[in-house]
């Protein structure tokens, strides 16, 4: 198996990896040339994805994404998909997931969240440290729930989109597509697409994707 990323979050990926006791790690991949030749918690990156996509794929038909931001992981999802590469889930050993629970593959689930009755994970998601998702929650393509989020039940979230550390979303609340809700946001009404909401009561600061200047991020 091999681990694309070689960052912070793919740490904890190659953590999880380790403990499911399942899969032996050949490598890691990642595109900053600075990072090749040197070392994640053991193991070498061995270049860049083009490197990985050329030479592994026979070696290594198996991959977890170790990438947290959600678009260039999604990219990398996508073009994997197309080479007939097997996406990984990764699912840590502490993690309390229902058994009824739709995994979409790729999806890393992290220490300690927990994942109640009825839930569907769209693919190459990331519940990060835990963050708790109950009981008939829908989460879409390459969405991110943060450390310690925690979504009630009947809770639907958009492709793309960012739930930030601690935020709060009451039962039955849709989020749309391509969101970012701020650290410790409580969301009580359905938030659209493309937007950013801070605060107790989640109030749009920004359209998604911009800095409260304006200015692209």
């Amino acid at each position: 198996m091999a681990i694309l990323g070689a960052g912070g979050h793919a740490k904890v990926v190659i953590d999880i990896v380790e403990r499911m006791g399942v899969y032996r790690i050949a490598g890691v991949f990642d595109d900053d040339p600075a990072k090749w030749g040197t070392q994640v918690l053991g193991y070498e990156v061995l270049g860049g994805m083009d490197e990985f996509l050329l030479h592994w794929r026979s070696r290594c038909p198996q991959v977890v994404i170790g990438i947290g931001g959600n678009r260039v992981r999604q990219k990398l999802y996508r073009r994997l998909s197309e080479g007939a590469f097997l996406v990984t889930t990764a699912i840590h050993p502490t993690a309390a997931v229902a058994r009824d629970v739709e995994m979409g593959e790729g999806t890393v689930v992290m220490a300690q969240v927990a994942v109640n009755p009825g839930c569907r994970i769209g693919p190459c998601a990331v519940l990060n440290t835990s963050a708790s998702v109950d009981h008939d929650c829908v989460l879409g393509e390459c969405v991110f729930i943060a450390p310690g989020a925690r979504l009630c039940g009947n809770v639907r979230v958009g492709d793309l989109s960012f739930i930030g550390t601690g935020a709060s979303i009451i039962p039955g609340r849709t989020i749309g597509r391509n969101v970012t809700v701020g650290a410790g946001t409580v969301v009580i009404t359905d938030i659209p697409d493309d937007v950013t909401v801070v605060g107790m009561r989640a109030r749009v600061v920004t359209p998604a994707g911009r800095t409260p200047g304006g200015e692209k991020r």
